[in-house]
């Protein structure tokens, strides 16, 4: 239990999004669920956590594995995991994957999903949807606590005007002066451009989400000057994109 909560502590410190578990999470975790580990040595480097799921009733063997949780620190112990769930092919109908991984189509030799839909030449590999949301609840203070984070190095005076209906004392404008990507909130500063756009954008943004050349594209940012649309985008990029299994 204690290599299987360091494995997913390890794998949660590294993953923008992840919140870490306690050892008690787990052993509820293990009642759940049916959980094999790959170990490397002493360590547990991965792990999926799965279930069974009947077609029929009345059929006792015609069932789908279901995977609830997919946990890995290396390549090695990916290819362990997907190597036992491969000998798992013969018992059951397929396997259904719960991600949030939109390149996760990459490793199979054949992506689709068995459903029949077509859209014009493609044919369908997963079923999408969109559900965990996260909120800015403080448009200045947010920028106090990113003060060491540096966006990307790039240098700008930005004034954001936020429009928040549910939360009228986050509706605010603020200017921010970034310094090779380091922010700092400035009263009553200059600026070079300003950007205006709902707090739910504004959320996505920094979560890493969306792009900000794609809201502003979509008519969901606004900018008084297009010169910089470009170097916005490239001050709000994102490595990696938000994820989380959190179930809220």
């Amino acid at each position: 239990m204690k290599a299987l909560t360091a494995c997913f502590n390890r794998y949660a410190h590294r993953t923008h999004g992840m919140i870490e578990k306690r050892k008690s999470y787990f052993e509820r975790f293990i009642t759940r669920h049916k959980v094999v580990g790959y170990k490397d040595g002493d360590e547990v480097k991965g792990f999926v956590a799965f279930g069974y799921k009947k077609l029929m009733e009345d059929h006792v063997l015609l069932q789908n594995l279901e995977i609830h949780t997919l946990i890995y620190e290396t390549p090695e112990a990916l290819r362990g995991l997907l190597s036992f769930l491969g000998v798992q092919l013969d018992q059951v109908d397929r396997v259904v994957l719960n991600t949030q991984d939109d390149d996760w189509h990459y490793i199979l030799k054949d992506p689709r999903d068995g459903m029949p839909n077509m859209f014009y030449t493609s044919q369908e590999t997963n079923v999408q949807g969109v559900g965990i949301m996260y909120r800015v609840i403080d448009t200045r203070g947010v920028w106090e606590e990113l003060a060491d984070y540096s966006f990307n190095g790039v240098s700008l005076k930005v004034k954001l005007t936020v429009d928040d209906s549910f939360l009228p004392e986050n509706d605010v404008a603020v200017v921010v002066h970034f310094t090779d990507g380091k922010p700092v909130v400035v009263d009553d500063g200059g600026y070079d451009v300003e950007i205006k756009l709902d707090v739910a954008w504004l959320s996505s943004l920094l979560m890493g989400v969306i792009d900000f050349w794609k809201l502003w594209m979509m008519g969901l940012a606004e900018v008084s000057d297009e010169g910089y649309v470009d170097t916005l985008d490239m001050l709000f990029r994102a490595q990696r994109r938000p994820v989380t299994i959190e179930e809220f």
